[in-house]
């Protein structure tokens, strides 16, 4: 009985451990990078018109692979950018902001990005990043919203292709 319930120990902590290594690092780098096509080359199925603002939810054929993503893009142009959005409190969440914010601190560093952190109005605190070879725009948004259900706690990532980046420099 010892022996099942130490290999169910190690067991557990294996899997604890393998799960908390996920690294978001990778996908995060290619999104940036088909940010520079304005996504067309992971452009899937339309999901949702949105009339008011002649643009439209599209299913992206690959993704980082957590929380809601999604693409908008405009009707009437290339103008698309990308969005992600993870509770705070999710699995996995504190590894993709922690790789988020290495992803755009290495290309700070490297001399790829340049940016800011700031805080909105609405009291979200924002790193926004430039890539300066093209206009590919990112923003990392923490956001704590106190609802009835006080569940409102997300962190998001938005990349802007080159389109609408060139509209926000």
């Amino acid at each position: 009985m010892k022996k099942l319930l130490y290999v169910l120990a190690m067991l557990t902590f294996t899997l604890n451990v393998a799960q908390t290594t996920k690294s978001y690092k990778l996908p995060i780098s290619l999104m940036i990078q088909y940010a520079q096509n304005d996504f067309k080359d992971i452009l899937g199925d339309k999901v949702e018109s949105i009339p008011d603002l002649e643009s439209a939810y599209y299913q992206p054929k690959e993704i980082i692979g957590i929380g809601s993503e999604s693409l908008i893009k405009s009707d009437n142009s290339d103008k698309t950018f990308y969005i992600c959005s993870a509770l705070l409190l999710s699995e996995h969440t504190s590894q993709f902001i922690e790789d988020a914010l290495k992803v755009v601190n290495d290309g700070v560093q490297a001399g790829k990005f340049s940016g800011r952190d700031y805080t909105d109005e609405k009291g979200r605190s924002i790193t926004e990043v430039y890539q300066k070879d093209s206009d590919v725009v990112i923003r990392l948004i923490s956001s704590y919203y106190k609802d009835a259900d006080d569940d409102n706690n997300t962190f998001s990532m938005m990349i802007y292709g080159n389109t609408l980046g060139k509209m926000m420099k």
